[in-house]
């Protein structure tokens, strides 16, 4: 596994990982959500949405770090892609932390 590519600036944010199975999958940060794609022709075409998200505060519970911090949610999520060996466990484990952490509440 290996980032490809790694871009963390006011115009983009976003990581491409190439995976033990030579899949390669791209974390993408905008102003309204997260989404994890899943690449085609060496890395170059989204192919398929993996998993996304728009509650900022669920994925700052998810990786640990302040909701507001873009650079700590793709830092985490390109950690978390990091970890999986092919484009679909990366969306097992996206969905198993979002279940997780979807409805929490503070009393």
């Amino acid at each position: 596994m290996e980032v490809v590519k790694y871009m963390d600036g006011p115009l983009a944010c976003f990581s491409r990982v190439k995976l033990a199975s030579g899949e390669q999958v791209m974390v993408s940060i905008a102003s309204r959500s997260v989404k994890v794609f899943r690449m085609a022709l060496g890395g170059l075409l989204p192919v398929g949405t993996l998993w996304e998200c728009r509650d900022w505060v669920r994925m700052g519970l998810m990786f640990r770090c302040g909701h507001q911090d873009r650079s700590k949610i793709l830092e985490g999520a390109t950690a978390l892609v990091m970890l999986s060996p092919s484009a679909a466990a990366v969306r097992s484990e996206l969905e198993r932390l979002d279940a997780e952490h979807r409805g929490w509440k503070k009393e």
